[in-house]
């Protein structure tokens, strides 16, 4: 269920000297910073959207983790893996 075009780019952006909290950071806060949503999206906050994903593993030691969810909520919604609400 990971999208693994998302993995492949973390994963250049540590391998050209990026840290992985950086590289992460990147791809949600940073991310809805520069389009103008952080006040609904990118962050762990009360009030705003709710999409995470939840791996058994750091993903700060393996990006691969993040290949293979444990759960992933989407609006708060848990999602099976074809990505419909469960």
């Amino acid at each position: 269920m990971g999208h693994p075009a998302l993995i492949g780019e973390l994963a250049v952006m540590c391998e050209l000297g990026m840290p992985v909290v950086e590289a992460l950071r990147a791809a949600t806060c940073t991310a809805a910073d520069v389009i103008g949503r952080a006040d609904r999206a990118g962050r762990v906050t009360s009030g705003l959207s709710a999409d995470l994903l939840v791996v058994d593993s750091d993903p700060r030691n393996n990006l691969r983790a993040l290949l293979d969810p444990f759960l992933v909520l989407r609006r708060g919604r848990p999602q099976n893996k074809e990505g419909r609400t469960a």
